[in-house]
């Protein structure tokens, strides 16, 4: 997302205690995920429509290399349509949180990525 969208998404993850690390293209956050051995990091939130490599492109890669379940993907969008949702689902993305973000949309959201995966907040 672009640079003030990211800063008030980690601030708002932080408030849920989250460690957050940002990145501003789909290229950047492969290599991070693949910087850390795939390891460190639980859950990821993309936005779909990055600079360079859609979110798409990025969670099909992920799921390519790091299988269906892990690091958990929640996708960033700006538009409601089912057939968007159905996209990232298909993309192996594991839940979606519509713009503009809140502190709950994300907290619900979170819980119920993380519960649907036996993991807690």
């Amino acid at each position: 997302d672009d640079g003030l969208n990211r800063i008030v998404t980690k601030k708002l993850l932080e408030r849920l205690g989250c460690q957050v690390t940002t990145v501003s293209s789909g290229y950047e956050c492969l290599g991070a995920i693949s910087g850390s051995g795939g390891n460190s990091f639980k859950i990821l939130m993309l936005d779909i429509h990055m600079p360079e490599m859609d979110g798409f492109e990025v969670a099909a890669r992920i799921r390519k290399f790091n299988g269906p379940n892990w690091p958990l993907i929640i996708a960033l969008i700006a538009n409601a349509e089912e057939q968007v949702k159905d996209r990232c689902m298909l993309a192996g993305m594991n839940g979606v949180i519509q713009k503009p973000i809140l502190l709950h949309q994300i907290a619900d959201e979170l819980r119920t990525v993380l519960h649907r995966a036996g993991e807690k907040l």
